[in-house]
């Protein structure tokens, strides 16, 4: 079955263990578990979507699901787990009270911005943030967003925001760990704020076009998935480069996938 990648340099990640992302360990885990092999490809974001409509049984790696993506694709059970991305903003100063809830999460985006007319928010072009954050995208000004054109969707965006090329960026909490263990001169300060009504986790799936021989290919990841819920290689892969006050919220991600899995 062909794979779509859209991450240039996954194919030789995921063949060298020293890079344990929950997306390579996830991805060695369910090869080791699944009798059926995949023939890995790479192609850009929009590319793959191009090839998803073709006429030929195909996947991509990592999707996050949405309502217009079920309709037209099927989707594995949950692959990885991360922190949904919080707001990132330079400085130490915090936000006034009355932008936050009672929680200290963000009221609202389009708050933030009514607050901040000038400020401009860093995010990657054509990628879907899930539905939740999307539709909050969406309902902002444009000039308060500056979007960065790229084939990989996959591109980081830490290194944009800890090198002062913006103020301000939406980025997944695994992104920023990872970024300052691997350049901690970056030391200038920084807050982050979680967007209320936002579910806190958000999930990749392995994603195909709508035919028979796909069908069966999800159905036979699914299985491996279910197995893998419950290894410790699993969930400490998940966790392995997450802050550590994210860990309950993705522990009970992964318990809920399970369960739903379970029923189904």
């Amino acid at each position: 079955m062909k794979m779509y990648y859209g991450m240039s340099d996954f194919s030789a990640k995921l063949e060298n263990e020293t890079y344990d992302g929950a997306l390579y360990v996830s991805y060695r885990l369910l090869l080791n578990e699944l009798d059926a092999p995949l023939d890995f490809i790479y192609a850009p974001y929009k590319r793959t979507q191009r090839l998803l409509t073709e006429a030929e049984p195909a996947c991509t790696f990592y999707a996050l699901k949405t309502a217009p993506r079920e309709q037209a694709h099927y989707f594995s059970l949950p692959l990885t787990f991360l922190s949904t991305p919080r707001l990132y903003i330079r400085g130490d100063k915090p936000l006034d009270d009355d932008l936050l809830n009672e929680n200290g999460e963000l009221k609202s985006l389009e708050a933030f911005f009514d607050a901040k007319p000038d400020a401009l928010m860093l995010l990657i072009d054509g990628v879907s943030y899930g539905d939740a954050l999307d539709s909050r995208l969406a309902a902002l000004s444009e000039r308060n967003i500056v979007k960065r054109a790229s084939g990989d969707r996959h591109n980081k965006l830490s290194g944009m925001f800890f090198r002062d090329r913006v103020d301000i960026a939406l980025i997944y909490p695994q992104e920023v760990k990872q970024h300052l263990a691997l350049n901690p001169e970056d030391t200038e300060p920084f807050q982050s704020y979680v967007i209320a009504g936002v579910p806190a986790t958000t999930s990749g799936y392995i994603m195909c076009n709508q035919y028979p021989q796909t069908e069966a290919l999800i159905a036979r990841v699914n299985q491996a998935l279910m197995r893998l819920y419950d290894t410790t290689a699993f969930i400490e892969g998940q966790l392995r480069h997450s802050p550590g006050s994210e860990f309950p919220v993705l522990e009970a991600a992964i318990l809920e996938a399970k369960q739903l899995s379970a029923k189904e």
